[in-house]
């Protein structure tokens, strides 16, 4: 197995159905994924393509530094942090710590990314965007965007 958590053949190439996977979940393919919902222009499906591609090329360094980070880890796989020894306990926190700012970047470039796409939409298109993003939150219980702390909204 590969640290990215993808098998190996025996020729020993990695198994990129995982990380296809992986790039197929995230916000911007979604939007893609409902494109003719949106009534997205063929200009505005190669925009947002651009955009989903330059947030991968931006953040690859960083999950890159993550999966290396994951794979130096000695840690026993799969153990609750409850049951670790306290040598366990110290790497993990070193590691999680060393994972933070890694993190925090990712974050960052994929809200920047997300602004991008709120150039590219128009007001029609971002509400019904809204309500598409609401309805799953809805459904497992959660508020949805527009309601407030007090849960009344």
């Amino acid at each position: 197995q590969d640290p990215a958590g993808g098998s190996r053949d025996r020729s020993g190439q990695e198994n990129s159905q995982r990380r296809r996977r992986g790039a197929e979940a995230g916000a911007v393919p979604k939007l893609l994924r409902h494109r003719a919902d949106l009534g997205l222009t063929d200009d505005q499906v190669r925009q947002l393509q651009e955009i989903d591609r330059t947030m991968e090329d931006r953040n690859r360094p960083y999950v890159e530094q993550l999966l290396r980070i994951r794979h130096e880890m000695q840690v026993r796989p799969g153990v609750d942090p409850r049951d670790m020894t306290e040598s366990e306990r110290k790497e993990f926190q070193s590691h999680v710590e060393q994972a933070r700012p890694l993190w925090e970047q990712i974050s960052k470039n994929n809200h920047a990314a997300m602004r991008e796409v709120g150039d590219v939409l128009n007001a029609e298109q971002k509400a019904q965007l809204r309500e598409m993003l609401r309805k799953p939150r809805e459904k497992n219980g959660s508020p949805g965007p527009e309601r407030s702390q007090s849960g009344r909204g």
